[in-house]
């Protein structure tokens, strides 16, 4: 049973009757657009609505679509179609480039479901194109897309994007010079950043073909459950068109239901492909088995897990840090799981006896290699007392988890708060399962309107204290 505080988050009233009159049976679905018409007009539909339209348009005869809807509905279908169109061929020139360079990449979400039904393509919005290249050539493809002319609008070259953008996140955008989106992705899942969590997905990867261009995409069981994934993240649009995806995955006689269950499984994705699953199954009329949603119920229950996916909404978690806290709780959880489970040993790693600093990033980057043994707790004392401006953060990293940050500000109020949050423990098992020993300082714009204020580390010191803990003092200076 989905979390009672989940459901906030699954499609209610007119919502949830656009998804019927899409994906459901005849009967239900014809029943669902009456009751949508009855509420709505296309005047007032919104952008989450318009790109659900097509499909419904596409099962014109089946509901009993108005006649004098049909021509708007089509003018509605064009116009999805040719923004697709138009952010498909924008992207083409750099899958053409990775393809060229020898840089394997897959397909993710929308592209990869064009990808797997090419008749697809009129029915629903593509915003943008996402790439998987593997993890230790993602720093190839950010050079081969910037070298193009594509910019990511949060960082001004491609060191930054490289050093400082890809290098904490899964996923890094890009828009080109005319127009069209492209999301490089070093991970398929904003969840999963433990070593090896793509390996699966990679390979039992399908070959396809995407505008004419070999490419990859996930197997159908894969495609099911990051689609889902992803669907239970905040979004301001509040789309609802991975229930058109969902449906074309699920009606697929091909998906093996027991791949998916253990897909969710290992990834610890349990809730919101239970919460959508069911929604799709009970709301729906989809057919998706019964025996599916006892296998990822126990997993879906787990509190931790439960709150990383509240986090993931707006509004889902209210107290102040609250959301920070339920993905590194989340995150720290897996990492347990890997490290239990892991055969690689941390043996591997380069023998330190004292911490290391090096710089990069324009000031903008700080790699703090960890000494051996064990570290208690971790310390960051900042001195920004030459910075006129509040508007930066420091983010604390451990590989791509953000373990916690320190805001800007010479205000009393502020060095508080700073001093509050500078010192909190460091669990090993988070660097084991990212297989990196450094622990990665980055200064960053609190709101992205204010980069051009943005200070920079003139000097950062690190020493172990005996008490085992690691004390870090940066001094910033204003660029």
């Amino acid at each position: 049973m989905t979390d009672r505080r989940l459901l906030a988050f699954v499609p209610q009233g007119s919502d949830s009757l656009l998804i019927q009159a899409a994906v459901a049976p005849a009967d239900l679905a014809r029943a669902a657009w009456q009751a949508w018409t009855a509420q709505r007009s296309l005047d007032e539909a919104r952008w989450a609505e318009v790109r659900m339209l097509p499909s419904v348009a596409a099962r014109a005869a089946e509901l009993a679509i108005q006649a004098d809807l049909l021509p708007r509905l089509d003018g509605i279908r064009r116009f999805v179609w040719a923004g697709s169109q138009k952010q498909m061929l924008a992207a083409r020139p750099i899958l053409a480039r990775l393809g060229a360079q020898g840089i394997p990449f897959m397909l993710l979400k929308g592209a990869a479901l064009i990808a797997a039904y090419p008749a697809t393509t009129g029915r629903r919005f593509l915003r943008d194109v996402d790439i998987l290249v593997p993890a230790e050539r993602t720093a190839e493809a950010v050079d081969l897309i910037s070298a193009a002319g594509w910019r990511n609008a949060f960082f001004e070259n491609v060191e930054e994007a490289r050093l400082i953008g890809l290098a904490r996140t899964h996923a890094l955008e890009f828009k080109g010079p005319e127009g069209g989106e492209v999301d490089l992705h070093r991970f398929a899942l904003a969840p999963n950043f433990c070593a090896g969590d793509d390996d699966l997905l990679w390979s039992r990867a399908e070959t396809a073909s995407f505008l004419g261009l070999p490419c990859l995409r996930p197997a159908l069981e894969d495609l099911l459950v990051t689609t889902l994934e992803h669907s239970f993240r905040r979004d301001p649009d509040q789309v609802l068109d991975w229930s058109l995806d969902a449906a074309h995955l699920i009606g697929n006689p091909r998906l093996d239901w027991q791949a998916v269950v253990e897909a969710a499984l290992r990834r610890r994705l349990a809730v919101p492909v239970e919460a959508r699953l069911r929604y799709l199954g009970r709301q729906c009329g989809l057919a998706v088995p019964d025996a599916v949603l006892t296998a990822l119920e126990p997993q879906s229950r787990e509190p931790v897990f439960v709150a990383e996916s509240l986090a993931n909404h707006f509004g889902g978690l209210k107290l102040p840090g609250a959301t920070q806290r339920a993905h590194v709780r989340a995150q720290r959880r897996r990492a347990e799981i890997w490290c239990a489970s892991a055969q690689e040993a941390a043996s591997d790693w380069p023998v330190r006896t004292r911490p290391e600093v090096r710089l990069s990033g324009q000031g903008r980057r700080v790699d703090i290699g960890l000494p051996d043994g064990d570290i208690r707790r971790l310390r960051i004392q900042i001195n920004a007392e030459s910075v006129p401006t509040p508007h930066w953060t420091c983010r604390i990293h451990c590989g791509a988890i953000s373990l916690s940050r320190l805001v800007g500000g010479n205000g009393p109020i502020d060095r508080l708060r700073r001093r509050w949050q500078a010192g909190f423990r460091l669990d090993r098992r988070l660097f084991s399962a990212q297989r990196t020993n450094d622990l990665t300082l980055f200064i960053l714009p609190r709101w992205q309107r204010h980069t051009d204020v943005l200070p920079s580390v003139m000097d950062c010191t690190a020493e172990l204290t005996r008490s085992r803990t690691l004390v870090v003092r940066l001094r910033l200076n204003p660029q």
